[in-house]
């Protein structure tokens, strides 16, 4: 009989935007200064055209400052959705991306608050939460941490 030969299958899944629409909501913890606040976000995904927008709501002192009430949105791809050097109020110049299997990715530089250089946050979102956690770097070169926990609601 003829000799058979099998190939593993490899690859990631493609980019599925539709599975993350819809609200999310919980709150933020700098767990170095032990402040709180809520946080929610809402995606919007037009499968259609391949774009997908993001209004995201940060009450509290946020980089020691008033909140954030920002709507974001671009295209998408197979690979996962990304914006980069956006101008967000409070959060300054901004680049976000999503990969095809949920990572999540966020900095920002020059934000309003002229004691702080850049904060930078990592972590998953799922059709059923967001889980991050974040960094804020300081002029002077101390660091804050926290972490952002939000559920589909």
């Amino acid at each position: 009989s003829a000799p058979t030969v099998t190939f593993p299958a490899t690859g990631t899944a493609a980019f599925n935007a539709a599975q993350y629409a819809g609200n999310y909501a919980g709150n933020w913890t700098n767990t170095t200064f032990g402040s709180t606040g809520t946080s929610s976000a809402t995606v919007t995904v037009n499968s259609g055209a391949s774009t997908m927008s993001i209004v995201f709501v940060v009450t509290g002192t946020v980089l020691g400052t008033g909140g954030v009430n920002t709507t974001q949105g671009g295209s998408y791809t197979a690979n996962g959705a990304s914006v980069t050097n956006i101008a967000v109020p409070v959060m300054g110049t901004v680049t976000f991306a999503i990969d095809a299997g949920g990572n999540i990715t966020a900095s920002g530089t020059n934000p309003t608050n002229p004691s702080i250089n850049r904060w930078s946050a990592v972590g998953t979102i799922t059709s059923t939460q967001v889980r991050m956690t974040f960094t804020v770097n300081f002029t002077d070169g101390s660091t804050a941490v926290g972490n952002i926990a939000l559920n589909h609601t």
